[in-house]
């Protein structure tokens, strides 16, 4: 999902941008702790949304692991002030995003 505006990462803090390498695996911490990856990743997206408001598209939710989920869940819940939309799917009856917070508008 952020793979085509990691190169904007170098504008983040260091913690941020080291945390968001080693998700990507170019750097050698291997399992970034969760809280720091959803912040990482929010600032990311909000910074990008700064230039030019920004469309996450989700597919196949239901196949997300947990930690991607989780940070999903968490960047969902605090974009409302950003020009972000995030369009998730997902089948019924799968969990999946309903389990993280996520809810949808009907």
């Amino acid at each position: 999902m952020l793979r085509s505006v990691r190169e904007r990462a170098v504008e983040l803090p260091p913690i941020q941008r080291d945390t968001l390498d080693a998700a990507f695996g170019l750097a050698p911490e291997v399992a970034p702790e969760p809280y720091r990856m959803a912040m990482a990743a929010l600032d990311l997206v909000s910074d990008v949304a700064t230039d030019v408001p920004v469309l996450l598209v989700v597919d196949d939710a239901h196949w997300l692991d947990r930690p991607a989920a989780d940070v999903l869940a968490f960047i969902a819940r605090r974009i409302e002030s950003d020009p972000v939309l995030l369009l998730a799917a997902a089948r019924d009856g799968t969990g999946g995003l309903a389990d993280t917070g996520c809810r949808s508008t009907g």
